[in-house]
């Protein structure tokens, strides 16, 4: 399990605004993300006369951009997604400004992908949800990840399947959460108590001692 450093991760300062929900997917653009589920879903959504404006910005670059280009163009999403670009580790600051310009953040959804659908593949801890959790930013997930106790009320579980993001789903989600005071202080408080490098070694320290 990797730790997080707190003061690495600058609490977001993104406010809902009612009818526009921002997604940001950091991340290589490998298959097993399976943001195509997203995509599918945004389409699905607007099929349906849905309202909500979403938008969903890639951070980075990486195998799957093209097929998701492709999704954006059959599924006439331009003016919903932003491709940002990769953003180089000397540029902290403009990485802290895209985090500070979402509302949600989009975990790994293609898992399935590479392990068969079982609780034991299942248990996997991506760095970046720790990040997302430092930062306040509630975040949807494809996998159980054993750092956050299952029905954690900030992130959004879905099956570790193909089937397409329900966005009604996630808008009743985000409802719930920007419902609660001050939820992206609750959720860097949790990320303090336990997801930090000197809570992770804690076990390991009192073993040597």
């Amino acid at each position: 399990m990797n730790g997080i450093d707190i003061d690495e991760h600058p609490l977001s300062r993104k406010e809902y605004d009612g009818k526009k929900i921002v997604f940001i997917a950091v991340s290589t653009m490998q298959y097993w993300h399976g943001y195509e589920r997203i995509l599918k879903g945004m389409y699905l959504y607007y099929q349906a006369g849905g309202e909500y404006d979403f938008r969903l910005k890639f951070v980075g670059d990486g195998p799957e951009r093209a097929y998701y280009e492709e999704l954006i163009t059959r599924y006439c999403l331009q003016r919903h997604v932003e491709f940002v670009g990769r953003i180089e580790i000397d540029e902290k600051e403009k990485l802290d400004d895209q985090y500070s310009l979402s509302d949600i953040a989009v975990g790994s959804l293609g898992l399935y992908k590479l392990y068969k659908v079982s609780e034991k593949n299942e248990e996997i801890l991506p760095i970046k949800l720790s990040e997302y959790c430092v930062r306040g930013i509630p975040f949807i997930c494809g996998h159980r990840d054993l750092r956050f106790p299952p029905g954690w009320e900030f992130m959004l579980s879905v099956p570790n399947d193909d089937e397409p993001i329900d966005m009604n789903r996630v808008i009743d989600f985000y409802k719930k959460i920007v419902s609660k005071d001050n939820y992206k202080q609750l959720m860097r408080d949790y990320a303090e108590k336990y997801l930090t490098w000197d809570k992770i070694m804690e076990p390991v320290v009192e073993y040597f001692q």
